[in-house]
């Protein structure tokens, strides 16, 4: 392996990295702003569309979660 095929590999996994963790970075967002909006500390309506769109995608994550917990208890019933 040459030293462009060892950087290139290199390169690949650590864009993969960053691709983990800005994902996790969203999530930790999105439940800060939950918890915001839960607890009456931020109105919803003064969140910004970018993080609105974070909060989503962890909302539908969740309740793809429940449905797929709710399925495994049922079909183990």
């Amino acid at each position: 392996m040459d030293q462009d095929e060892f950087l290139d590999g290199r390169i690949a996994m650590l864009k993969t990295q960053v691709k983990h963790q800005k994902s996790a970075n969203d999530k930790a967002k999105a439940n800060l702003i939950l918890h915001d909006v839960i607890l009456g500390h931020k109105d919803i309506g003064v969140v910004n569309l970018e993080l609105l769109a974070k909060v989503r995608k962890v909302l539908e994550k969740r309740m793809e979660e429940a449905t797929d917990t709710i399925n495994n208890n049922l079909i183990l019933s």
